[in-house]
């Protein structure tokens, strides 16, 4: 089976976790913390008639005009009952997630997010659970091979999510497959750089080197710089 691909700005559970990447960040961002409330997270799953409560409640107040993230907070701060004591406890949750991601990395910070949330089990439970637990986990392949090149903290996958979703890049694509178990992946030496997996087979190695560009009429090396061939008319040799 050759690796399959997807966009992980536009998977919605990876779109879910990139989401509560950016508000653990900042929560005064209306989109993903809309995305995030109506996910299916343990500590959020927020229905619609509770966000128009929340709204509502601060529309009341004369606050019309006020983005939805700070009605989020009124509220939190305003209300009394069950929804206030739901938004409260939301909010415990992502300065929890805060603290974590002053401690650690992005992988690991993504791992103590589905242990908390257990996301992952959930989605196993789903219509191709396999496949869409392959993509949380491909997922954090990838922060890892963000954070070895990178190293510098959440804010900057942030940033980094946002960069290249707006410019459409096509490094965020990652390889998923329809399962965990029982399939071959074909790639590439370069492709496979940072996986692990328990059998690999690498064809051709029985092959010589391809030893063609030292008898090219011209060798380049970055330290030793060019050597073009020298000719004796005389001796009627060649060599470099």
């Amino acid at each position: 089976q050759g690796p399959s691909t997807h966009n992980m700005l536009k998977h919605p559970d990876l779109r879910v976790m990139i989401d509560l990447a950016r508000i653990t960040d900042n929560d005064l961002q209306d989109i993903p913390l809309v995305g995030v409330m109506k996910s299916n997270i343990e500590q959020a799953s927020f229905t619609d008639e509770e966000l128009l409560t929340i709204s509502l409640f601060a529309n009341a107040a004369g606050k019309r005009r006020m983005p939805f993230c700070e009605k989020v907070h009124y509220y939190a701060s305003n209300a009394e009952g069950k929804l206030a004591d739901k938004v409260q406890s939301f909010y415990n949750f992502l300065h929890t997630l805060r603290t974590y991601a002053m401690q650690m990395n992005v992988a690991k910070w993504l791992e103590h997010v589905y242990a908390l949330t257990n996301y992952t089990n959930w989605v196993l439970m789903q219509r191709e659970g396999e496949a869409r637990y392959y993509a949380l986990m491909a997922l954090i392949g990838w922060s890892e091979r963000f954070d070895v090149s990178r190293n510098t903290g959440l804010r900057a996958f942030v940033d980094h999510m946002e960069e290249m979703d707006a410019q459409k890049d096509a490094n965020t694509d990652i390889e998923l497959s329809a399962s965990l178990e029982n399939v071959v992946k074909c790639m590439t030496i370069h492709k496979s750089k940072g996986l692990e997996f328990p059998i690999c087979i690498v064809a051709a190695l029985d092959k010589d080197f391809n030893k063609q560009d030292k008898s090219g009429s011209v060798l380049i090396d970055s330290d030793l710089g060019i050597a073009p061939v020298y000719a004796d008319l005389k001796k009627r040799v060649s060599g470099t």
